[in-house]
């Protein structure tokens, strides 16, 4: 990864993000948990046996979440959902929670 960096596209890069003050740039994650998050879904075994895993199935809640940070203020916006979000719930989310935060 370090041979394909480019000096000129990292300075053109820091030239055109330089332009915006820090209340204008968001950083937007989602991540998910149920109760099997914690286990490897790949398992080790040695080279020709079949690699086996012994965790219980489990069947419950499974929660996504997804937050948005601000350089200069942190945390402004989060929102829980169980289940996965859809396009129309992530929609909303920016609409209702990111937006309204940014215009208040």
């Amino acid at each position: 990864m370090a041979a394909e960096r480019s000096a000129m596209a990292q300075a053109d890069y820091e030239r055109r993000i330089g332009q915006y003050p820090p209340s204008y740039l968001l950083s937007v994650d989602e991540v998910s948990k149920d109760d099997r998050t914690h286990a490897r879904i790949w398992g080790r075994a040695a080279t020709g046996v079949r690699a086996e895993q012994h965790d219980p199935f489990v069947q419950k809640r499974w929660l996504s979440m997804v937050a948005t940070l601000s350089l200069d203020e942190g945390l402004i916006a989060l929102r829980v959902v169980e289940g996965s979000f859809t396009r129309q719930t992530f929609l909303e989310y920016l609409r209702d929670d990111v937006v309204n935060f940014c215009f208040t």
